[in-house]
């Protein structure tokens, strides 16, 4: 192979040559020759997307040493059965050109599409395990009706303000000759609401519509409420 001076001196030109040749392998070579010894980075597979960004970061990590101004050669291997193998000498850094301070150059159009999707993929894996988090959070609250009954089963005060509520709306159709508490309602039948409702927000999933239903009927239909009343006391 001829000794070659550099041809390309920047990522943009490269990634053009990349682009030229449906192969994705490629080999990045220090010097002019394709010496195994001096391999500098390298890309063996099919998925030529994921070459071309595997070349870009290859390059940019080449171009950030300011102090590097050595010639490469990147081949490319095209077919293994022919054994095309299309090269080029590059030089990202030139001697006159060293400073002491080299910014990132970061290639611009497709290849600036090809570093947002890399950002974008970690700012949504980002999203995803926080909203795991939240997930996990939410899991050990209280879940619909049940949780707040267990909650409210937990606290002493809490059960006689629940009592209060339900038996405020009950009290009227109870007899009344017996002592009374909370709302009207007979002292012995407050711990048999707390144990009703107990047992049935083990067997009704909607148990709070349910009884706000009943509520409504005593409120509103107190001819069907009164009749419901008289089949269960049956």
């Amino acid at each position: 192979m001829a000794t070659w001076k550099p041809e390309i001196f920047d990522i943009d030109g490269l990634i053009g040559f990349y682009d030229q040749y449906d192969t994705a392998n490629y080999i990045i070579y220090a010097g002019h020759k394709p010496e195994p010894n001096y391999v500098r980075g390298e890309y063996r597979d099919n998925d030529k997307n994921i070459g071309r960004e595997h070349l870009i970061n290859a390059l940019i990590a080449l171009k950030n040493n300011a102090q590097n101004t050595n010639t490469y050669l990147l081949q490319l291997v095209e077919n293994k059965r022919t054994k095309n193998t299309p090269s080029v000498t590059f030089q990202l850094n030139q001697k006159d050109m060293v400073s002491p301070y080299m910014p990132m150059v970061i290639p611009h159009n497709n290849n600036n599409d090809l570093i947002l999707q890399k950002l974008n993929g970690i700012e949504s894996r980002i999203n995803a395990i926080e909203e795991d988090d939240e997930e996990i959070l939410e899991e050990e609250k209280p879940n619909g009706i049940n949780g707040i009954i267990d909650t409210l089963l937990q606290n002493e005060q809490i059960q006689i303000a629940m009592v209060g509520a339900v038996t405020s709306l009950l009290g009227k159709f109870m007899p009344q000759n017996k002592p009374m508490t909370l709302a009207g309602i007979p002292e012995e039948q407050d711990e048999k609401i707390i144990g009703a409702i107990a047992i049935l927000k083990q067997h009704d999933a909607n148990l709070g519509d349910d009884l706000m239903k009943l509520a409504d009927m005593a409120e509103n239909n107190n001819g069907q409420f009164n009749f419901l009343i008289s089949m269960l006391r049956k």
